[in-house]
């Protein structure tokens, strides 16, 4: 069963809740650009650790000077 509300309904409704929604909120992220790479980087280490590649997969290079 569907409730039908009216387009006034739903306007009352969503003013309603916007207190709601603006007592919790956002942490902001850091505005350091340094702080940001650092952040992604531990993070996405952290994802990489958890797969378990064989050495037969990783190609072998020849570093010549």
């Amino acid at each position: 069963m569907r409730t039908k509300f009216s387009r006034r309904q739903l306007a009352v409704t969503l003013v309603a809740a916007a207190p709601v929604v603006a007592q919790n909120p956002v942490p902001a992220p850091p505005s350091d650009p340094l702080t940001k790479a650092h952040e992604a980087l531990q993070k996405n280490g952290e994802i990489l650790s958890k797969f378990e590649i064989p050495i037969s997969t990783e190609p072998s290079f020849i570093f010549k000077p």
